[in-house]
């Protein structure tokens, strides 16, 4: 199986371009499972406010983080994670287990810590075949690399072009 790592700083074009190869891949016929995330913002150049969950292959989007409590919300961060979205992001996991390509955008310190979305990375990653997406920050690659080394896989690692930034 490969883990296909794209890394970068917070807001540096990691989802960007998972769907630009996304979409390249799906114009070839792959199969794909999984997840994209999409930010939301009070103001266009804002902070962030939430996350909705965007789910393959269907598309179907949902809220799955926000600054407002909902009924079973756990709070990460500054943000609670809303169950209903967690749940339809494991479910999209779990349904394209045969998929060429499972996504899971983006894996953060709660999934680390053994919270979020870390039962769909578990599940994306003890697949046997196929290729399987993550995008997470920078300051997060060794801690995953180092998770990474309970399962046997080859990682591809890959950042988005950020003009005028140095590439570690």
């Amino acid at each position: 199986m490969l883990v296909r790592i794209i890394t970068g700083p917070v807001n540096g074009g990691k989802s960007t371009l998972i769907r630009t190869l996304l979409d390249r891949e799906l114009d070839k016929g792959r199969s794909t499972g999984g997840f994209l995330t999409i930010p939301l913002r009070e103001k266009p150049e804002g902070p962030k406010s939430g996350f909705m969950v965007e789910l393959l292959p269907g598309r179907t989007v949902l809220p799955i983080a926000g600054s407002v409590p909902k009924p079973g919300s756990t709070m990460v961060g500054r943000f609670h994670l809303y169950r209903e979205g967690l749940e339809a992001a494991l479910d999209s996991v779990v349904r394209g287990a045969e998929a060429d390509i499972t996504v899971l955008d983006e894996i953060g310190p709660a999934e680390l810590a053994g919270e979020g979305h870390r039962r769909a990375l578990e599940m994306a990653l003890g697949r046997r075949r196929g290729e399987v997406w993550i995008s997470l920050r920078e300051t997060l690659l060794d801690p995953f690399l180092d998770y990474l080394r309970a399962y046997e896989c080859d990682i591809l690692l890959e950042q988005p072009y950020v003009a005028g930034r140095k590439v570690r």
